[in-house]
């Protein structure tokens, strides 16, 4: 499973406020409270000439107001405390433009989490225990004076098999001490600190696991999630290769033994050099070699042939699919449902013999140690099957294998030490709810996420995700404007495309579109793209 999003940010821009000649405190009805019960919700209309500057923050206490029209807008107090409140009005038909700025106490008890304006200012993010965050260049000098390797983690906060290894294996004994001769750092890939790595490293799918030298020579990598033990057991092949990076191996790989040989290999296929990974391939006889030898043939074949003659390679998928299925009584291979896949498209009544049967065959994947030691865990293998099944358009066969994937999740959290360290499979467990249409499930999930960690963007903009599809409006759009409010880099664009997309199911296509072009508009000037947005603002005007 591989998560990439690519998007852009966003920034705000509003008219001046000039200074008051009149009480602002006037011009909105009704009066200003001195008190309000926490998770009260207060609702402001302007007077007659006046107008709430919707271009403004509109700040209450803290949070962001909702609901915000040109004549009337809400604020929410989730807890208790003394709050400011500053509401930007202007008058009708000129320039003129005012703070109406008042506190109130907040009193009583915290309000329920998960409903409108509930969410807290974004926390300061913390490094994972162990670990150096967004600091390349310093953890690079660490490296270097304390002469061990760099251990590095391209991650983001958006990407459910990212925070699912920090659940199941970055915070575990037994990575720290594979890791003990390694200088540790997280990179936030939709931060400005990770691109020149980012770069350097061509890295495109999250999350990435890099091993360097201190003069960031590659030794190893390993993209997507994977299990405690199989990770574990790669560290440890790194710290053998730490003398001899990637490139240098490549250099000598005719005289390298098995091992280095099969490594080499596999950074060949990952730079798509099928010819010379099968050299190497053809010369080992082990079943994963074997593996990766037909893998590597298969991706070859298929970019040789051309487009026009694609139904030829329907008995290359189904004889590769067919060796490594395991009804041979061998271990099955879970690398191909991609071949699966792939031949639903050209020939679905010959994919049907794997997918028709899609409970025997998970059944011997879950039982394959080789997928066992090559990272799949039983949630990675149920949710490879409900991908397949997926995109085969067999939605409701590819429900319960879904929901077989978020149980599994569920009980690894539940089993958790600290809640803390069941966030990343809370989030999974929510995200294959959703997948399974158990939307209100997923909502509830979600929404206890946003309880406990209300600065955290990602789960804000899951649980509006839920909500939007329980058509629940209104507070989807409160979770999605608190999500895009959190957000930083690139992926508030997406968060503002959801906005509109809220709006526009409820039949709001001038808010639908006046959101889109607010972000065009903001983005332009910080010279950011606009790509996602105007693609979007394109479809809604077109009435799609």
């Amino acid at each position: 499973m591989r998560y990439l999003l690519l998007l852009t940010a966003v920034a705000l821009s509003f008219p001046a406020c000039a200074a008051a000649t009149v009480d602002p405190l006037k011009l909105i009805e009704p009066a200003p409270p001195r008190t309000v019960p926490a998770g009260g919700t207060l609702a402001f209309r302007t007077i007659s000439g006046y107008h709430f500057n919707e271009e403004a923050p509109q700040e209450c206490g803290g949070l962001p107001a909702f609901d915000v029209g040109r004549k009337s807008l809400k604020c929410r107090f989730p807890s208790p405390g003394r709050r400011d409140v500053s509401l930007k009005i202007c008058a009708d038909g000129g320039d003129t433009c005012f703070f109406a700025d008042f506190g109130l106490d907040v009193t009583g008890p915290a309000g329920k989490a998960g409903t409108s304006g509930t969410a807290a200012p974004a926390e300061k993010e913390e490094a994972l225990e162990g670990f150096l965050l967004n600091v390349p260049l310093e953890s690079q000098n660490r490296a270097r004076e304390e002469h061990k390797l760099l251990f590095i983690d391209f991650f983001a906060k958006w990407c459910p098999p990212c925070r699912l290894m920090e659940s199941t294996v970055l915070d575990k004994p037994k990575f720290m001490e594979a890791t003990a001769g390694m200088v540790r750092v997280s990179l936030d890939v939709d931060k400005p600190e990770a691109s020149e790595w980012l770069k350097r490293f061509s890295v495109t799918g999250y999350p990435t696991y890099l091993v360097a030298d201190a003069s960031l020579n590659e030794i190893g990598r390993w993209t997507g999630s994977a299990g405690l033990a199989a990770f574990t057991a790669w560290l440890k092949d790194q710290e053998r290769w730490k003398e001899l990076p990637i490139a240098k191996a490549e250099e000598t790989a005719a005289s390298l033994d098995d091992a280095g040989k099969l490594r080499v290999a596999k950074a060949r296929m990952d730079a798509k050099k099928w010819q010379g990974a099968m050299e190497l391939l053809s010369e080992l006889k082990t079943r994963e070699a074997e593996f990766l030898h037909a893998y590597a043939g298969v991706a070859k074949a298929v970019a040789e042939a051309p487009s026009s003659t694609a139904a030829a390679l329907a008995p290359v998928y189904t004889s590769a699919i067919s060796r490594f299925d395991g009804s041979d009584g061998k271990d099955a291979e879970v690398g191909i449902m991609e071949w699966v896949g792939s031949l639903h498209g050209i020939d679905p009544k010959a994919a049907a013999l794997w997918l028709d049967d899609a409970d025997t065959l998970t059944g011997r994947f879950l039982a394959s140690r080789s997928a066992e030691a090559e990272g799949y865990t039983p949630a990675d293998i149920y949710v490879t099957m409900a991908e397949t099944l997926e995109e085969a358009g067999m939605k409701e066969k590819a429900e319960p294998f879904y929901f077989l994937a978020a149980e599994s999740c569920r009980e690894q959290a539940e089993a958790a030490a600290a809640p803390s360290g069941a966030k990343g499979l809370r989030l999974c467990e929510g995200r294959y709810l959703a997948a399974a249409g158990r939307y209100e499930e997923a909502a509830g999930v979600y929404g206890a996420l946003v309880k406990a960690y209300p600065g955290e963007y990602a789960f804000h903009r899951a649980y509006a995700g839920a909500l939007q599809k329980l058509k629940k409006y209104p507070e989807a759009l409160e979770e999605a404007r608190e999500a895009e409010r959190l957000s930083y880099g690139s992926i508030r664009y997406g968060i503002i495309v959801m906005e509109a997309r809220i709006e526009a199911e409820q039949g709001r296509k001038d808010s639908a579109v006046k959101i889109l072009k607010d972000g065009i508009a903001a983005a332009e000037k910080a010279g950011d793209g606009t790509k996602s947005l105007r693609r979007y603002l394109e479809e809604l005007e077109k009435g799609k």
